[in-house]
């Protein structure tokens, strides 16, 4: 028996949603830091405050 019942073009559409959403402002965030002039641990710093801050957001979300 099956838990989740959910439809593999729902699925897809999901990811791709989530996958778009991360590398656009994962790549403004990129450009943001680098004509600030950010070092690569800033950079990985800011990378992994986003990740964090879409994951926080997606749980309160839903």
């Amino acid at each position: 028996m099956r838990l989740f019942s959910i439809p593999p073009p729902t699925l897809l559409a999901g990811f791709l949603a989530v996958l778009i959403g991360y590398a656009s402002s994962a790549a403004i965030i990129w450009q943001a830091a680098i004509v600030a002039g950010a070092t690569t641990a800033q950079i990985s710093g800011w990378i992994t405050a986003l990740g964090l801050a879409m994951g926080v957001s997606t749980l309160a979300l839903t």
